[in-house]
């Protein structure tokens, strides 16, 4: 990871902490995670305020933003350019918010998605939602987001869509149904 959160949460005594980064920029060509939050322990897990991230991920292999266990983040802005495949994971970690989260010259190859939101306490609320010249790839449809497990994901404000392709073999589709009990809003 170049940036990794993994407090040991059976050390931590102290009823109030957390953490406050001001911005995480990614213009490498790292391969796989980047920025790692993942306490280990839901329980334990900081809340955390982040206000911008910014990921260039052009050639990374895996997840650039990884987020597991932790009971709440908050992230004002973030915005993923030249990202090919998953960017996003967030698993086991309720209480997440995104005020915008844009998608710009993204690639995505068959059944992957931008984003996934999963497991049964994993909770995602978006503001504002963007792609922009998100390309599918294959024979199979691409997707912007999912959720898998019981996951649950809403969308308050706008969710725009402009200049994606595809073709009528690997369409685009902003989000993946699901029939595992996950929910959109």
């Amino acid at each position: 990871d170049c940036i990794g959160l993994h407090p040991d949460a059976a050390d931590v005594r102290c009823p109030y902490w957390g953490y406050r980064i001001g911005e995480l920029h990614h213009q490498t060509r790292a391969r796989g995670k980047v920025f790692n939050l993942n306490s280990g322990v839901p329980a334990g897990a900081p809340a955390g305020v982040i206000d911008k991230v910014y990921i260039k991920a052009t050639n990374a292999v895996g997840t650039v933003l990884d987020i597991k266990a932790q009971t709440g983040v908050r992230i004002n802005s973030l915005e993923v350019n030249d990202a090919c495949c998953r960017a996003i994971y967030l698993e086991t970690s309720p209480n997440t918010s995104i005020g915008m989260l844009r998608f710009e010259k993204c690639t995505v190859d068959p059944g992957e998605d931008l984003f996934t939101v999963a497991g049964s306490i994993a909770t995602l609320t978006i503001e504002n939602l963007e792609f922009q010249y998100v390309d599918a790839t294959g024979s199979d449809g691409c997707y912007g987001g999912a959720c898998w497990g019981g996951a649950k994901l809403s969308i308050t404000g706008a969710v725009t869509v402009r200049d994606c392709s595809g073709s009528a073999a690997a369409p685009f589709r902003a989000f993946r149904a699901q029939t595992d009990g996950s929910q959109y809003g």
